[in-house]
């Protein structure tokens, strides 16, 4: 019977069937609460985490299934082009609009990472980490592996910023006044990735085509930027 669980667990299997049970364990407690600073994504995180240590079994054991899931992450991405699809109207009226205010977005969303890690003497390789927080998973571990910075320390901050994007993006949207659902999904989209994107289809499914354009322009815009502004700082 050990050595049945032990191949089990040491299966990618394990991981995978993990992940699953958890996002919808997060998500029927997600309901429950009804909070926006704990969207289910953070819940199912803590889950799988509090699973891992009370049961003592190691991260790298849970990797083998979750590197399963990371590769998804790139099809994923990709599959959001269908409700944008949907939406095509909308997007050829605001074509410029929408396509100056996802670079903009994308180019402050860099540069401001890497001010920050200058500003604190960061490590080059701790910077280059920072940078693409507000790109998807997908794209933004390619950025950091080129880079040679730490895939860990990306992922956590992309998920960070989509958590705090998923949590407070409507109510700064609200402050500022801004109503308009093509201009709401740039926003959620650019600064937040999927997270983002998630919550603007909350709202409506312009909102969330919208989301989805930004996801992936955004990263084509930091894949090109980063270089010039590694380049103008030296690193």
């Amino acid at each position: 019977m050990n050595e049945i669980i032990t191949t089990w667990l040491n299966s990618p299997i394990f991981g995978v069937l993990l992940t699953i049970a958890m996002f919808f364990l997060s998500t029927k407690i997600a309901k429950r609460i009804n909070n926006p600073l704990l969207p289910n994504l953070l819940i199912a995180v803590i889950l799988v985490v509090c699973f891992l240590v009370f049961t003592g079994i190691s991260v790298e054991t849970y990797q083998l299934g979750g590197d399963w899931i990371t590769f998804l992450l790139g099809p994923l991405t990709i599959a959001l082009a269908v409700p944008l699809y949907r939406q095509l109207d909308v997007l050829k009226k605001h074509f410029i609009p929408i396509l100056v205010g996802i670079i903009v977005g994308a180019f402050v969303a860099t540069i401001s990472g890497i001010g920050l890690g200058i500003l604190l003497d960061l490590d080059p390789k701790i910077i280059a980490s920072i940078a693409p927080k507000s790109t998807t998973a997908a794209i933004a571990m390619d950025i950091t592996n080129t880079y040679k910075g730490s895939v860990a320390l990306t992922l956590a901050l992309v998920t960070l910023a989509g958590i705090f994007g998923y949590a407070t993006g409507p109510s700064i949207l609200k402050f500022f006044k801004i109503t308009d659902e093509t201009a709401k999904g740039v926003a959620l989209g650019t600064a937040s990735h999927a997270m983002g994107t998630m919550r603007a289809f909350e709202s409506s499914e312009e909102e969330g085509a919208m989301g989805s354009l930004s996801i992936a322009l955004a990263g084509i815009v930091t894949t090109f930027v980063l270089p010039i502004v590694f380049a103008l700082f030296s690193m």
